[in-house]
């Protein structure tokens, strides 16, 4: 068996990337929740029921899901680069 394709998956440099990577992604995705501890506040705010407070959060919440498998299924016609340039094209 080769060595030298797991040491490079194993390197000091691979472990850097992905503790920065699993930050970055808890830094990112942390604000999607925080929604559910400011949510009375809205609903006091803007007099309304829990359920329409939380309607737009449920809208992006659906949005990432069917997003999240057309983004894929376009990565795997398309390739992750054109994926990757569409959605920054998309968020301006």
């Amino acid at each position: 068996m080769h060595n030298a394709g797991r040491e490079a998956i194993e390197s000091p440099y691979a472990w850097t990337r992905l503790w920065m990577s699993l930050l970055l992604m808890t830094i990112g995705g942390s604000g999607m929740y925080a929604v559910t501890v400011v949510l009375p506040q809205v609903q006091r705010d803007f007099g309304i029921a829990r359920g329409e407070a939380s309607l737009p959060y449920t809208l992006t919440m659906i949005g990432f899901g069917v997003g999240g498998i057309l983004m894929g299924r376009l990565a795997d016609r398309f390739g992750v680069m054109a994926v990757v340039m569409l959605g920054a094209v998309g968020l301006g």
